[in-house]
């Protein structure tokens, strides 16, 4: 199933957001209830997994392995 879904927004921005989940959809803790917009370094929670979102003008975002 589908819980949230992350889109880009205007310019280098994006946002989250849920779909409905059972368990939300949580931003630096904070479950949301609406479009969220991310900042780099924000943490992402969904279900039982949690991200770190890193922003396309991260410096860590131009980092390559």
């Amino acid at each position: 199933s589908q819980h949230a879904q992350f889109v880009p927004d205007i310019g280098t921005e994006w946002l989250v957001i849920d779909l409905g989940s059972t368990n939300g959809t949580k931003v630096n803790g904070t479950r949301i209830a609406a479009p969220a917009r991310l900042t780099s370094g924000d943490v992402v929670g969904i279900g039982g997994m949690t991200w770190r979102f890193v922003g396309p003008t991260s410096r860590i975002g131009r980092r390559t392995r």
